[in-house]
């Protein structure tokens, strides 16, 4: 009989998502924290001296489509691939 366990992440960044959805997959119960109101760790954007879309982190997967394809496969849909757009300031 498989044991289902009750598993706390803690932030919600990339690495932690993925890990929740491979937990959610093997039939664990998986609840994430995080101390901001919006998921995505590094993914997320802030307010910065009344700049409000100033992005935490970059993350480009499209230019490694090995590597998109992988992700895909991963949590089982299809990612959309948003325009590449950093902001410097």
């Amino acid at each position: 009989m498989k044991s289902i366990k009750n598993i706390a992440i803690i932030g919600s960044g990339p690495i932690s998502l993925f890990e929740a959805i491979y937990q959610r997959k093997l039939g664990h119960n998986v609840v994430v924290y995080d101390e901001r109101d919006q998921i995505g760790g590094a993914w997320g954007n802030v307010k910065y001296n009344e700049n409000v879309d100033v992005e935490l982190g970059c993350h480009i997967w499209d230019v490694d489509k090995e590597t998109y394809q992988f992700i895909e496969r991963f949590i089982g849909d299809s990612l959309k691939t948003l325009p590449y757009s950093p902001k410097i300031i």
